[in-house]
């Protein structure tokens, strides 16, 4: 909200909102909201998780929607720096 009221772009403020549950969302293609959602996960996928805050990792079911669950594991090998540069 605050994020909004600061005068940030809509696609912006969304990401924030809904980076840990995507499928709130009603974007139907690659945004900064799937860039941040997969980052997150990324992110805290190799730490140790609390039970405060539990960890919901990547919402396979919307990606599959939207036809970019394949792109995961690229995406991924790129993060670890695994790809080539000519990938």
């Amino acid at each position: 909200y605050l994020l909004g009221l600061w005068g940030l772009p809509g696609p912006l403020v969304e990401a924030v909102a809904y980076h840990h549950d995507p499928s709130k969302s009603k974007c139907q293609t690659l945004t900064p909201l799937i860039i941040i959602h997969v980052a997150n996960v990324f992110a805290h996928e190799n730490e140790i998780q609390s039970t405060e805050y539990p960890f919901s990792g990547i919402d396979e079911n919307y990606l599959k929607e939207l036809g970019l669950l394949d792109r995961v594991p690229v995406w991924r090998n790129i993060c670890q720096g695994n790809v080539s540069e000519s990938d």
